[in-house]
C-alpha cells in the first residue's frame, strides 16, 4: 500500500495524514502546463525506467482501478511520469479519506 506506518517513520506517515486531509485535490485540467511539467522533470524522465518497469507500473495501477478494459486503455496510453503522477494522486486521496474516515469515527 505504501503509505502505511509499517513502511513509513511513525512521524512521516503522521505528517503525511496531516497534509492528505489539508491539501487540495490534485487534478488538473486538460492542457494545463503541469502535465507538460511532469515529462520533462528529471526525476520523472520516461528515459530513466525500462519497458518492463513502466508495464509493472501500468500493471499496478490498472489493478488498484479496477482492471476494467476501458480504464487499461487509458492508462497502458500513459507514460512513467503521467502513470507516477495518478499512482500518487491514488493514494494520497486514499489516504485522507481514511484519515477524514477515522477523525469522522472518534469526533
Amino acid at each position: 500500500t505504501g503509505y502505511t506506518q509499517s513502511v513509513w517513520p511513525a512521524e512521516w506517515h503522521n505528517a503525511s495524514c496531516e497534509i492528505s486531509v489539508k491539501s487540495p485535490l490534485l487534478i488538473f485540467p486538460a492542457g494545463d502546463p503541469l502535465r507538460n511539467g511532469l515529462r520533462y522533470n528529471s526525476a520523472l524522465k520516461n528515459d530513466t525506467v525500462t519497458q518492463a518497469e513502466l508495464n509493472e507500473l501500468r500493471i499496478l495501477v490498472s489493478n488498484l482501478l479496477g482492471n476494467s478494459t476501458e480504464i487499461s486503455g487509458y492508462i497502458n496510453a500513459m507514460d512513467f511520469a503521467l502513470c507516477t503522477y495518478l499512482l500518487s494522486v491514488y493514494r494520497l486521496e486514499r489516504l485522507r479519506l481514511v484519515i477524514y474516515q477515522t477523525l469522522k469515527k472518534n469526533n
